[in-house]
């Protein structure tokens, strides 16, 4: 062993430093999936990650010799996570090693924590083999440390199948004990000392304060471009914003020649504010042809909707055709989203002339497309999920009249049979989603998505069906507008993602604009608006009266009952968990019932009920403009801007209780020993806000006429990661929350805090209950849903 360095380990056990591998990533296909008689995509995918646990039991140490191994660290967070978004079935492997210096022989108990397969040795003996990977809940395996005396060498292997959002992630905890950590071959002193300047980095507005120390190998990446700090100050200053678009992000790291040894991401909320474009919808349509492509994944981009608003603008290049084949060759590897691909091309040849040596491949290639999960082929495609299903469905139709008497290849039918079955699977999701409400209910990522869907059965499917899908899509724009408020959409959702910290800058934003040009605008995927543009459809006129009107009242949709209480000072609104009433869903044709069985195993989108493993389900808001915000969530893991689905800010862990009434809500945490992450954190940016205070256990936070007040039973405790001065963490496992949100003057903001202070707020942690004696009534009881385990 070269030289050796002491790393702390953290009160709460994990170990936050190791020794890295690459990243592996391979092709998977597997030759044994036919004779194991899958009928569904998520048995499927169960079947690969089975499949490549057990070839995991022949890994030998031996082939982590080889490997270059780098220094790295977790920073905030539990867990080594290389988790990244996949358009193809992957096969991922990573090894990691560290030393535990043990002053005597003992035996320690310790937990890996993991989705995907995993094998633990200790000094060339194997500890721990998991091979049970999932795609979720969490894996929690014990095991026993057998330490001698002195260096106890540890490697760990981690293996699985990554397809869509993948699950990369390992955390090692134990009871530290009589125990230091040590790692071989880095510059001991060195390391500490830039780690500890690297997370001092704070930012504060448009800049960010650098800790005193030597900054050699320090660079900073922004806007794409790498800037050297070496010769930094105190202060570094974002620079001035490139092409009117905000330059907010910052990616600080340090780096030995070319090799980056640790790196964090900070984000300067001060510079991220609503975009107004003050044009009408054709300033809209331009900016999406003006985009040559939109990045899907890693080495993934998609063309077709920006190629078709340029022949809708009239502004189309030579070299529209090769992004057009590059999509085509997307469509024909059968990536996920590949149906999203179709839907933009199916309108695009439907609205304009094409040359005849592209039609002839289109049709190559859409023969040999499978069209669902009943056709033959092996991919990493999602079917299941509220609006790729019915993406499938429209294209399985469309594509089927197009080419009625062609044999398609991977279902045997004829076209003619296709658009047969696609049109029914159509009506039986319209039927659902009319009576019953969508599942992926006011998504602001997805509800464009669902549009585009919509939108082609409006313009090319048969009458009935036409007829019913722009009902649904007047309702689910309605549905939207209610919960406009201050110009962006606040509202509780069946799936969101980051961009749910900026309601002005999620997709939905654009069709706002679309709707009402004075509204802000964001390009965040709003390619999907220029199917507006060519659409038949036109927006009801009741529109955006609603997004301005004060409304208070209770709805359903899927199995989510929403409470929305909008005034001209302030909006609160969310899901009741569980609800508090039922409604009876309209009978479903097998076929569709079963893929919304699939949908809500995997994302779980509106069956809300405490206790249970959460995904992409944001529970509530309460807001005092589109950028003044609060809300509590239960993390993924300990740091932001992971690749996983829930997230740190978006979706939940574990799903909370929550009961609200008119102005107020209550809301009780229970997270179980069996999830990693023990504590909740409240989302409460300062900057956007007049005035924030903290009392005790309460926070106060005030904008212009209104006022909100949240009590923890957890003492709130500031906390600064990816942003800075947005952040309180209650750590404690079990936590009540109370809101109240009011109409507040400037004038009456003190009179208002000394008033909620007086609120007979009653929390019995051992009862587990909540309530304010007048309308917030809780008593929590968890729900074991096993089909949340996939």
């Amino acid at each position: 062993m070269s030289e050796q360095i002491n790393f702390p380990i953290a009160d709460d056990g994990f170990i936050r430093d190791f020794l890295v591998s690459p990243l592996i990533t391979t092709p998977y296909y597997s030759s044994l999936v036919e004779a194991a008689g899958c009928t569904d995509q998520l048995q499927y995918e169960a079947h690969l990650r089975q499949e490549i646990g057990q070839a995991m039991l022949s890994v030998s140490p031996r082939e982590a010799e080889p490997l270059p191994f780098t220094y790295t660290t977790t920073g905030h967070d539990y867990f080594i996570d290389v988790s990244s978004f996949y358009s193809r079935l992957t096969r991922t492997s990573l090894w990691l090693k560290c030393i535990l210096i043990s002053d005597c022989q003992q035996k320690l108990s310790a937990t890996l924590w993991t989705y995907q397969n995993a094998m633990i040795w200790q000094d060339g003996n194997l500890l721990l083999k998991a091979v049970d990977s999932k795609y979720k809940p969490i894996g929690q395996y014990p095991f026993t440390l057998d330490l001698k005396t002195g260096e106890n060498h540890l490697l760990i292997y981690m293996t699985g199948l990554a397809v869509r959002d993948s699950r990369d992630i390992v955390g090692l905890q134990l009871n530290p004990g009589n125990l230091r950590l040590a790692l071989s071959g880095i510059n001991a002193a060195e390391i500490q000392r830039q780690k500890q300047l690297l997370f001092s980095i704070a930012n504060d507005q448009d800049q960010f304060i650098l800790p005193p120390g030597d900054k050699n190998g320090l660079f900073v990446q922004i806007a794409g471009e790498e800037i050297d700090l070496s010769a930094a100050g105190s202060i570094w200053q974002l620079p001035k914003p490139i092409s009117g678009l905000p330059v907010d992000t910052a990616e600080f790291y340090w780096r030995d020649g070319s090799q980056i040894l640790m790196h964090r991401k900070l984000e300067a909320i001060s510079q991220i504010k609503p975009r107004h474009l003050f044009g009408n919808a054709d300033t809209i349509y331009q900016l999406i042809a003006q985009k040559k492509t939109q990045p899907r994944a890693t080495g993934i981009y998609f063309s077709v909707y920006h190629v078709l608003a340029r022949y809708y603008t009239g502004t189309q290049t030579q070299e529209d055709l090769e992004l057009l084949k590059n999509d085509l060759q997307l469509i024909d590897q059968r990536v996920d989203c590949s149906d999203f691909l179709m839907i933009g091309l199916l309108r695009l040849m439907k609205k304009y002339d094409l040359p005849e040596d592209l039609l002839t491949e289109i049709k190559r290639v859409f023969l040999n497309f499978r069209y669902f999960m009943d056709e033959e082929g092996q991919d990493g495609m999602c079917f299941f999920s509220e609006n790729h299903s019915l993406m499938f469905y429209a294209v399985q139709m469309s594509i089927g009249q197009m080419y009625p008497t062609e044999i398609f290849i991977r279902s045997g039918r004829t076209g003619a049979e296709q658009a047969q079955i696609g049109a029914e699977r159509c009506r039986h999701w319209l039927a659902d989603v009319t009576v019953n409400g969508p599942e992926e209910f006011n998504s602001a990522g997805y509800l464009s998505v669902t549009l585009a869907a919509l939108l082609h059965l409006i313009d090319f499917a048969p009458e009935d069906i036409a007829a019913e899908a722009k009902k649904l899509t007047d309702r689910l724009l309605r549905q939207a507008a209610m919960h406009v408020f201050d110009g962006s959409v606040i509202s509780p959702q069946g799936r969101v993602y980051r961009d749910v910290l900026y309601p002005h800058r999620q997709t939905i934003q654009g069709l706002l604009a679309l709707i009402n040009p004075e509204l802000a605008y964001s390009d965040k995927e709003c390619m999907w608006n220029i199917c507006f543009a060519t659409s038949c459809y036109r927006f009801p006129q009741d529109l955006i009266p609603l997004m301005q009107s004060e409304i208070s009242q209770t709805y359903f949709s899927g199995q989510a009952q929403i409470v929305l209480h909008k005034t001209s000072d302030y909006i609160l609104t969310s899901v009741q968990s569980p609800s508090l009433a039922g409604h009876s869903p309209v009978p479903a044709q097998p076929e569709h019932e079963q893929v919304k069985l699939l949908n809500e195993r995997f994302h779980g989108t509106s069956n809300f009920r405490p206790g249970v493993y959460g995904y992409q389900q944001h529970f509530w808001y309460a807001a005092l403009s589109q950028e003044a915000l609060l809300f509590v969530n239960h993390p993924s893991g300990g740091t932001d801007f992971t690749g996983m689905r829930p997230g740190y800010w978006y979706g939940n862990g574990i799903m909370p209780m929550t009961m609200q009434n008119q102005n107020r809500l209550g809301l009780i945490y229970h997270i179980p020993d069996s999830h990693p992450v023990a504590f909740t954190h409240i989302y409460l940016p300062k900057i956007k806000f007049d005035e924030v205070r903290q009392d005790g256990h309460w926070l106060f936070a005030f904008y212009q006429n209104g006022g909100l007040a949240l009590w923890c039973s957890t003492l709130p405790v500031a906390f600064d990661d990816s942003l800075c001065g947005c952040e309180f963490r209650c750590y404690q496992r079990l936590t009540a929350y109370y809101l109240i949100c009011q109409r507040v003057e400037p004038a009456e903001r003190t009179l208002f805090m000394e008033k909620c202070k007086q609120e007979e707020i009653l929390w019995q942690p051992q009862e587990l209950s909540l309530s304010d004696g007048r309308s917030i009534h809780l008593h929590y009881q968890a729900y074991d849903d096993k089909t949340q385990y996939v």
